[in-house]
């Protein structure tokens, strides 16, 4: 909607009305600073080629 009114609006009048979108758009926009991990980044082991034998314990 509010591309089909810049195509139809004078010049002397666009200024003004991308700088109120401007300050609509503003809080829906994504903020600069990224939030922390939720979830340490870890550097995961790489799979084994041959299958490994599990030891059992006896109590």
């Amino acid at each position: 909607y509010e591309w089909s009114w810049m195509a139809t609006s004078s010049p002397g009048t666009l200024p003004a009305r991308l700088r109120r979108l401007r300050e609509r758009l503003g809080d829906q926009l994504l903020s600069k600073q990224r939030r922390g991990r939720e979830c340490p980044r870890v550097v995961k082991k790489p799979p084994s080629r041959y299958p490994v034998k599990q030891l059992c314990v006896v109590k």
